[in-house]
C-alpha cells in the first residue's frame, strides 16, 4: 500500500485546481500538472524557488496576512496572470495554512464570459421587477380614466362631445396593451412531452408565406433531439417574434434566414449546470446589431425600428425562461444569431 506521502502527490496531481504547496521559507516544494498548465512553468523549474520568483502577483504580503491572522484563509481576488505570447487571464488566489508550517495555494481561473452573462441577467431581472412595478402602478389609473371618460360621456348625453370622450377611452385601452404586453406574458406554461422541431417547422411555414423572393428560409436540423418538456405554443411564439425581427431587418435585400437546432454538452442555463440541452438558433445574413444597442437587445421598448415597440425580444426572453430555458444574443454581427437554451431531460 502506497504511503501517506505518495497517496498526498497522487491527490494533487490529480486535482483540476492549479495547486501549489510552500514550506515556511515560501518556497515550492510541490505543484500538480494543473498548475504547470496555468502558470506555464514546468515543476523542475519551479521546485525550490521563492514564490513570489515563480510569479508576481503571488506575492508575500497575502502570505504575511495569512500567518498573523493564524490559520485564516487568505482569498484574493481578480488578479490578472500575464502570460508571454498568450492572453492575459484573471485569476482568484486562495492561500490556506497547512500542518508543519506548510501553506497551499489555490488558483482558480475566472470564467468573464460566464461573469458577464449572470452580470447581464441579473441587471435584466432587476430591470424587469422595477418595470413591472411601474406598469402596475399605471395601468390601475388608466382603468380609472376610462370609466371616468364612459360616466362623462353617459352624463353629457351630447352626441358633438362624445368623439373626445371616445378618444380617452380609446388611448386608455391602447395604452393599458401597450402595458399589458411590456408586463409579458401572464399564463404559466402548459408543458408536456414536444417535438421540438414541430414548433419550428410552424415558424418556417408563417415566414415562407411573408418573405419576399430576394429571402431564402434555410433549415438546418439535428433530428437527434429527443422530446422536449415544453409549451410548444410559447415556443413557436418565442422562435416566431426572434425571426419576424430577422425578416424585418433584411427588409427589401437579399439574403438568409436559417432556423436551425443542435445538441450542446456541458452548458450552462440561468447559473445551473446542465449536461445536455437543445439550442435552437435564429441566424439572419441582415447588417447586424449596432454597438449601442447590444446592451438593450432584451429591454421592453428598446427598438432602433421607426415602426417597432421594442417589446417582441422581450416577450421572447419571458416566454423562454417560463419553459426554463433563456435567449442569447451569440453573434451581432453579420451574420447575427439568436440562440434559444433549453435542458434536454428535465421537466
Amino acid at each position: 500500500m502506497p504511503g501517506s506521502d505518495t497517496l498526498d502527490q497522487l491527490t494533487l496531481e490529480h486535482l483540476h485546481t492549479a495547486t501549489l504547496v510552500l514550506d515556511s521559507k515560501r518556497k515550492v516544494i510541490k505543484m500538480n500538472p494543473a498548475a504547470e498548465l496555468l502558470l506555464g512553468r514546468s515543476t523542475k523549474r519551479t521546485i525550490g524557488k521563492v514564490v513570489n520568483q515563480v510569479c508576481q502577483f503571488l506575492d508575500i504580503s497575502a502570505l504575511e496576512y495569512h500567518q498573523k491572522t493564524n490559520d485564516q484563509r487568505v482569498i484574493r481576488r481578480d488578479l490578472t496572470l500575464e502570460r508571454p505570447h498568450q492572453p492575459s487571464i484573471k485569476l482568484d488566489m486562495v492561500v490556506t495554512p497547512a500542518p508543519d508550517q506548510l501553506t497551499v495555494i489555490e488558483l482558480y481561473q475566472r470564467d468573464e464570459v460566464l461573469e458577464s452573462k449572470q452580470q447581464e441577467h441579473a441587471l435584466q431581472t432587476h430591470s424587469a421587477s422595477l418595470l413591472k412595478g411601474l406598469a402596475h402602478e399605471i395601468k390601475n389609473p388608466l382603468g380609472g380614466i376610462r370609466g371616468a371618460a364612459q360616466l362623462l360621456e353617459t352624463e353629457l348625453n351630447n352626441k358633438d362631445l362624445d368623439e373626445y370622450t371616445q378618444v380617452i377611452i380609446a388611448e386608455a385601452d391602447r395604452l393599458t396593451t401597450l402595458i399589458d404586453k411590456m408586463l409579458g406574458p401572464n399564463q404559466q406554461a402548459e408543458k408536456s412531452w414536444q417535438n421540438i422541431h414541430e414548433a419550428i417547422e410552424r415558424v418556417y411555414l408563417l415566414l415562407e408565406a411573408q418573405a419576399g423572393k430576394n429571402i431564402e428560409i434555410i433549415r438546418d436540423y439535428d433530428v437527434s433531439i429527443p422530446e422536449l418538456f415544453v409549451d410548444q405554443d410559447q415556443v413557436v411564439q418565442a422562435v416566431l417574434n426572434i425571426a419576424r425581427n430577422a425578416l424585418e431587418a433584411l427588409g427589401e435585400t437579399e439574403g438568409s434566414i436559417t432556423l436551425s437546432s443542435r445538441v450542446l454538452r456541458q452548458h450552462i442555463i440561468n447559473n445551473e449546470l446542465y449536461p445536455i440541452v437543445a439550442s435552437l438558433s435564429v441566424v439572419d445574413t441582415g447588417p447586424g446589431i449596432s454597438q449601442e444597442h447590444l446592451s438593450e437587445i432584451f429591454y421592453p421598448l428598446i427598438t432602433n425600428k421607426p415602426q417597432g415597440s421594442g417589446l417582441g425580444l422581450s416577450i421572447s426572453q419571458s416566454l423562454v425562461k417560463l419553459n426554463g430555458g433563456v435567449l442569447e444574443c451569440t453573434s451581432r454581427a453579420d451574420p447575427t444569431r439568436f440562440e434559444i437554451l433549453l435542458p434536454i431531460g428535465s421537466q
